[in-house]
């Protein structure tokens, strides 16, 4: 399917002047969202078949190559905080456009946006645990983002721990940090980029009234 007929664009000649520049920003950040669902789904595929890729590399590259499952990973939860603020902004920006926005329907955007805070409640602190990462090795923030206590991850660690850091952790599809005391994740995951598109579909169909027509 043409990608034009599924990302909403505007007809400036139906809507006021003044609005113009809104409209126009706005039809930009509905296919940054559509480009993003799109990201997650580049590396979930890399995720899936990192195992085929170190194969065919032989045994000299296998360990490097293996490494492609944290790029992926990695990758991934960055694309969900822009997909996040991109998703925000598209809400927050309705409120300077009020003849746009008669023709949007706001309630379902605002939907939109509680969909995704509710499926990806720790978007924001596991993107800067990873933007941090570096910082983050310093003794002084290691302690202060360390975890102590009993801990239970299946198929990794069970036990007590002591003002301990487990940072890049992927078990199974999950990838974890240890972040301002907890122990936080996220799954790479084709449910994850179900919910993606969802939300992103919704989003456009709040947006169907006031769309050009291809």
């Amino acid at each position: 399917m043409d990608w034009r007929t599924t990302i909403p664009s505007f007809k400036l000649s139906t809507i006021p002047e003044e609005e113009h520049e809104i409209a126009t920003h706005l039809s930009f950040l509905l296919y940054k969202l559509h480009t993003y669902a799109e990201d997650f789904l580049s590396g979930l595929l890399l995720f899936d078949n990192v195992g085929t890729l170190a194969e065919r590399a032989g045994p000299e590259y296998e360990r490097i190559v293996s490494k492609w499952l944290f790029i992926a990973a990695r990758d991934g939860a960055m694309t969900i905080f822009h997909y996040g603020k991109v998703l925000h902004l598209i809400r927050s920006s309705m409120g300077k456009c009020p003849a746009f926005r008669s023709r949007v329907d706001v309630d379902a955007l605002r939907q939109c946006a509680r969909d995704f805070d509710a499926a990806f409640p720790l978007y924001i602190q596991i993107r800067n645990a990873i933007a941090h990462a570096g910082e983050m090795l310093q003794l002084e923030k290691q302690k202060q983002h360390s975890i102590s206590g009993a801990i239970d991850i299946p198929g990794f660690i069970k036990g007590f721990l002591n003002e301990a850091t487990l940072n890049a952790n992927i078990v199974g599809r999950d990838f974890g940090y240890t972040f301002e005391g907890a122990y936080i994740t996220y799954s790479v995951s084709h449910e994850n980029y179900s919910k993606l598109l969802e939300i992103k579909n919704g989003a456009f169909e709040a947006f169907s009234s006031a769309a050009e027509k291809w």
